[in-house]
């Protein structure tokens, strides 16, 4: 009895130390031939990413799909051979997933990748934009993983990109990421249970966006929660979050699954805007909200300028199910690059749900 008691103790501490050792090189990353299978759930679903430590549960097993996606990885010179220009700096590309949006066509798009013992990183991203090759190299390639990887690891790293649609404006892009590997434990999801390593970046980004107005400054944040397995490729989960100012809104979360069948989500999980747009824009005295709601709603507005501090608040508006369109009063506000939210419930009070996010340029 007393062998057997030790023993059991024995094989627990060498699970966890087993567990506790995980580390990740490029061979856990993804590879070129592959394909996954990626669900991506509800973003307003009530879920805080941040909870982490040693020999941590995560259980998102309640997640469930409101779409699915193939997501494959293939060599440069698999794609189209207009995006040449990005093949001397990458080894592996990934074959984008995009929705069809009205009046805007993008295709045939791939973000650029070098995979080496080193590091994981982006190196570019390219598409056809109603039929134009747009192609975008980055600078400094985006060190998204340093090899190996393990509990504790630290990288910082910065790149930059920039391209311009010609007679129109040029944009360039600064990132500064911090990454930690700051957890490790057991990840549950529909798609079962896995031991991982959980990963916090911390993207500080400014956009400079030059036109005939002049050039407008946007800084931002992005925080990406990955967790990541041995040999699973593509991160097991990943949850994206975008803050401005003092708004974080979740804006993303992909998991890996199996098939299944997706059903239209109902009731509260139903989008609740959809078809939002600002018009005009560039716009100047006055802008117009339009766009389509799910059920009737209370929506609170709000105007924020590039530092993400509110400018202009307006009354709430009560809305009917169906198609709307709100004039929005912009008079007294400066010349510049903005940012629109719209909320339903109590945006100051930070019990509102957020469901649009729109630059907005004043002329």
């Amino acid at each position: 009895m007393k062998a057997t008691f030790v023993l059991s103790v024995l094989l627990g501490v060498l699970t966890t130390a087993a567990n506790a050792q995980l580390t990740l090189t490029s061979a856990d990353f993804p590879a070129t031939g592959q394909t996954y299978r990626i669900s991506l759930a509800d973003t307003l679903l009530a879920i805080d990413p941040a909870p982490t430590g040693e020999d941590f549960t995560w259980d998102f097993s309640f997640l469930e799909p409101v779409s699915q996606s193939e997501e494959g990885w293939v060599t440069p010179f698999e794609t189209n051979i207009l995006y040449f220009f990005l093949f001397g700096t990458s080894n592996m590309a990934q074959e984008l997933s995009l929705p069809v949006i009205p009046g805007l066509e993008l295709t045939d798009a791939f973000n650029f990748y070098q995979r080496n013992s080193g590091a994981f990183s982006q190196t570019g991203l390219a598409g056809l934009f109603t039929g134009i090759p747009i192609v975008i190299a980055f600078e400094d390639a985006d060190r998204i993983a340093a090899f190996p990887l393990t509990y504790g690891s630290i990288d910082s790293d910065a790149s930059a990109f920039e391209f311009e649609v010609p007679t129109l404006a040029a944009l360039r892009e600064e990132r500064q990421r911090e990454s930690l590997v700051d957890g490790w434990g057991t990840l549950i999801t529909p798609y079962g249970t896995f031991d991982v390593l959980r990963q916090i970046a911390i993207l500080n980004i400014r956009d400079s966006l030059s036109g005939s107005l002049g050039e407008f400054v946007l800084e931002r944040q992005t925080i990406e929660y990955r967790w990541l397995g041995a040999g699973t490729g593509v991160p097991l989960l990943q949850i994206d979050v975008q803050v401005l100012g003092e708004t974080a809104v979740i804006s993303r979360i992909a998991y890996q699954d199996s098939l299944r069948s997706v059903e239209p989500p109902v009731g509260l999980t139903t989008p609740l805007l959809s078809n939002a747009q600002l018009f005009p824009n560039p716009a100047q005295n006055q802008v117009w909200l339009q766009g389509t709601t799910s059920r009737p709603t209370e929506m609170s507005l709000q105007l924020l300028d590039a530092l993400g501090r509110t400018v202009r608040t307006w009354p709430p508006q009560q809305l009917p199910a169906g198609n709307f369109s709100l004039p929005l009063n912009l008079n007294g506000c400066s010349a510049g690059l903005y940012w629109l939210h719209a909320w339903s419930g109590a945006a100051r009070s930070g019990e509102g749900i957020p469901h649009f996010v729109q630059p907005l340029l004043i002329e």
